[in-house]
């Protein structure tokens, strides 16, 4: 919905609403990044022959892509994670690209909205005592493409971030890059474990949000 209130797509709502679910609820990207699956549903939506029509009879247009493409295309070159921070960053090196500000509108006002609508959704039945019992044999961490800081806040108001030791969201990198820093420390701790004597088990736990 706030897409299509930032740039005016709400005569083509039933289009719109139909591809952007589909890529993140039930294609293989679901659950990806917001900016990532707003360039998806772009491109989709450029693409369909019956949306370019309803588009010229009630002269409208998409937005222009390329500002967001640039800015994925910025992140993933400088390995950053996709969020308000990199985006900013990339504003700071494009200040006269006016259409990155409205681009970085629309995903604050998507933060705003999570403690109103999201953060009051309690975790699935059993969630807490799994993290207990997982707690008691790993450290526990959480990796997703949602901001970090509404993750922290929602871990928090539900009383279950105690049981986990690092909470990584989107503006760190992604899910891939986090997974493999995971590996990496895996392999070292086994190592040190080993030279040690001691041992350990670890693993991992992803809370995704679309």
């Amino acid at each position: 919905p706030h897409f299509m209130e930032f740039y005016n797509l709400w005569d083509i709502e039933s289009f719109f609403r139909e591809v952007a679910e589909y890529y993140n609820l039930f294609s293989v990207d679901r659950g990806c990044n917001r900016f990532i699956a707003v360039q998806l549903t772009l491109r989709a939506l450029a693409e369909r022959q019956d949306i370019r029509q309803v588009l010229t009879e009630k002269h409208l247009k998409l937005p222009d892509a390329k500002p967001l493409n640039d800015y994925i295309i910025f992140a993933q070159k400088n390995k950053l994670g996709l969020g308000n921070p990199s985006l900013e960053r990339f504003i700071n090196e494009n200040s006269t690209c006016f259409s990155l500000y409205k681009l970085l509108g629309w995903s604050e006002a998507i933060n705003r909205t999570f403690p109103h609508i999201s953060a009051k959704i309690p975790p699935f039945n059993g969630v807490e005592e799994s993290l207990d019992l997982m707690a008691g044999y790993a450290d526990i961490m959480v990796v997703s493409k949602t901001p970090y800081e509404d993750l922290a806040n929602y871990w928090e108001a539900q009383g279950i971030a105690r049981y986990v030791h690092i909470i990584a969201g989107q503006e760190m990198g992604s899910k891939a890059h986090h997974i493999e820093v995971a590996k990496k420390s895996f392999v070292l701790l086994k190592f040190l474990s080993c030279c040690s004597g001691s041992s350990f088990i670890c693993s991992w736990v992803s809370r995704g949000k679309a």
